[in-house]
């Protein structure tokens, strides 16, 4: 699929994926979905040998079943399928395409579509190796408000809001790993901060990834539709209605986070958090508050006991960091 370039937006959950996704959303030659199609994470290597009419057949009903079931969404399974018969060979990629063509392209005037997927960015390179032409998009935000915004709106019960730490970690080392590796034609790395400080400049930057022409109609966050068309509102942990974009929740760690949780973050995240621009903040534990953390160490990983012993390492690594 060498001639089109379809965008793919991963990252850290609570990161702006969806905020990013409904800024492209607005550009007239764009069609985004998100949280909706999945592909990459359920379907994607799921059917082999895809080529064979009975496996795609299968991928194919299992998102249109997923898509109405979850969210009223309608997929034309004939479209789908004339489309996939056009092309004389058959792989993820052809079956990829004619799926988000057929949902998001028959009746727009948009000529390229594109997904968010959270949590997939070890994705990203099957996706370009699929779309040679395509344009990858990973966000990164400060792990500690992403701490505080996935513990205030988890069902996840008790400590499990602090898997979020490990999932920023692997985020940041990924991320690091594909600046290095990968081409600045298929990939951009984007900074949740320094999307809402400066919106404007930073799409007029993703634009120029992309190889569109920027549009002011991408900052008019009054026009943001939801994946069924409808006004869309952003997803804050903290505030049940917040129109538009805003710099409210750049470093409410600061005033929130205890300083447990904050010691937690930087014992494991302490060189990314320098090395992608953020300020440590977490001051020496005091007697009870060490208590406190051995406490949530204990009760966190006992459901984790085969890497309990390894965290204990990096729990003694990270105090002798700080003496």
């Amino acid at each position: 699929m060498n001639s089109i370039n379809p965008i793919f937006i991963t990252g850290i959950y609570r990161s702006g994926t969806t905020l990013i996704s409904r800024m492209l959303n607005n550009h007239p030659n764009l069609n985004i979905t998100y949280d909706s199609v999945h592909f990459m994470r359920f379907s994607f290597n799921n059917y082999n040998p895809v080529h064979e009419k009975s496996n795609y057949l299968d991928l194919i009903n299992e998102i249109k079943n997923r898509l109405k079931d979850r969210w009223d969404l309608v997929l034309d399974l004939d479209i789908v399928i004339n489309e996939i018969k056009r092309h004389e060979k058959i792989d993820y990629s052809t079956i990829y395409d004619s799926i988000m063509s057929a949902l998001l392209l028959k009746n727009s005037d948009a000529k390229n579509w594109g997904e968010k997927t959270n949590v997939c960015w070890r994705k990203i390179p099957d996706f370009i190796s699929m779309f040679p032409n395509g344009k990858t998009i990973l966000m990164i935000r400060d792990p500690r408000d992403v701490l505080l915004s996935y513990k205030n709106m988890t069902t996840e019960p008790g400590l499990r809001y602090l898997d979020s730490v490990f999932a920023c970690l692997d985020a940041f080392k990924t991320a690091k790993k594909y600046q290095n590796n990968l081409s600045k034609n298929n990939f951009c790395l984007i900074k949740y901060e320094d999307l809402v400080a400066s919106p404007k400049n930073m799409l007029e930057k993703i634009c120029d990834f992309i190889e569109i022409k920027f549009e002011p109609t991408m900052l008019e966050s009054e026009k943001f539709k939801d994946k069924s068309g409808n006004s869309w509102e952003s997803n804050s942990a903290f505030k049940k209605k917040m129109m538009g974009i805003s710099v409210d929740s750049m470093n409410r760690w600061k005033k929130t986070i205890s300083n447990v949780e904050l010691y937690f973050v930087e014992m494991i995240l302490r060189e990314e958090i320098l090395e992608f621009g953020y300020e440590l903040g977490a001051s020496n534990l005091s007697k009870s508050e060490l208590d406190d953390l051995f406490e949530i160490l204990n009760i966190y990983f006992d459901n984790y006991s085969l890497i309990g012993f390894v965290f204990f390492l990096l729990f003694a690594l990270g105090l002798s960091l700080r003496e």
